[in-house]
């Protein structure tokens, strides 16, 4: 078992030094899903970025539900009438 440990660590010390240092941080983060959620709908402007927000399990942005409800609530009649 430790040589497969060995072998897997040494896998993945290859894997990241082969691939370029600025892609680094895109493998870790200290942010909960549930930020990463709510960031989705808080942090954009575009409707079609704001929408992946129901690509997540509800629970994840309940915090924002009213703001989530009150962009809904402003958007439905504009998507309606195009």
């Amino acid at each position: 078992i430790g040589g497969l440990c060995a072998l897997q660590f040494l896998t993945f010390l290859a894997f990241f030094t082969s691939m370029k240092r600025k892609y680094w941080g895109t493998f870790f983060t200290f942010k909960t899903g549930n930020q990463r959620a709510q960031e989705v709908f808080l942090d954009h402007t575009e409707d079609r970025l704001k929408f992946k927000v129901f690509e997540d399990n509800r629970n994840k942005w309940k915090p924002i539900e009213p703001q989530v409800k009150e962009w809904l609530n402003e958007k439905v009649p504009i998507w309606l009438d195009q």
